[in-house]
């Protein structure tokens, strides 16, 4: 609702400053002063709409849940290619993407093995004496403060949000540290 306010608001202001602009042109200075005071009507309408958003945002918070934790058998820093391409008879378009990735091995409860990998960019690594290695996700959930039912309607759901960052634990001495400088 208040996104539909802003952007509602937002319209009808440029619409009636250009349009009190074009009457200044042709010195309708009637026309120009009714046309800027729709505008000024329309921008307080938009302002309702930024500071309501912004009065939402602020009643959020975070909540942080452990959603796993497995024991690693190896661990290794990979990238992670990804791409896609498309092409008709006069033209040929190829992206490609690359990202730094953590791909691991790790024991399921009934015994199997399985394969896994989260981003770089997600993830902290710890090296402790006498750990058992294993990869712990946490879940980030944004919530608002905000009556549900409320908080759907003024923002159309839009701000919730759900995010996974890992921590790896590996022992001691076991991250091989290496420096290569090219030129």
């Amino acid at each position: 609702m208040l996104w539909f306010i802003l952007v509602l608001g937002g319209l009808g202001a440029i619409l009636y400053f250009c349009l009190s602009i074009l009457d200044l042109t042709v010195l309708d200075f009637e026309a120009s002063r009714e046309h800027f005071v729709k505008f000024i009507k329309f921008f307080i309408v938009c302002l309702v709409g930024v500071f309501g958003l912004n009065g939402i945002s602020n009643l959020n918070y975070e909540e942080i849940e452990k959603t796993g934790d497995w024991e690693l058998i190896s661990v290794a820093d990979t990238v992670k290619i990804s791409g896609e391409g498309s092409g008709g008879l006069f033209y040929v378009h190829v992206s490609v993407d690359s990202e730094d990735v953590y791909s691991y091995y790790y024991k399921l409860d009934n015994g199997g093995i399985k394969k896994g990998s989260v981003k770089a960019e997600n993830t902290l690594i710890y090296e402790n004496n006498d750990c058992t290695p294993h990869i712990v996700e946490y879940t980030t959930y944004t919530k608002n403060k905000m009556n549900k039912i409320l908080w759907a309607i003024a923002t159309f759901g839009i701000g919730d949000e759900e995010s996974k960052s890992y921590e790896i634990y590996v022992p001691k001495n076991s991250i091989l540290r290496t420096y290569s400088l090219g030129i």
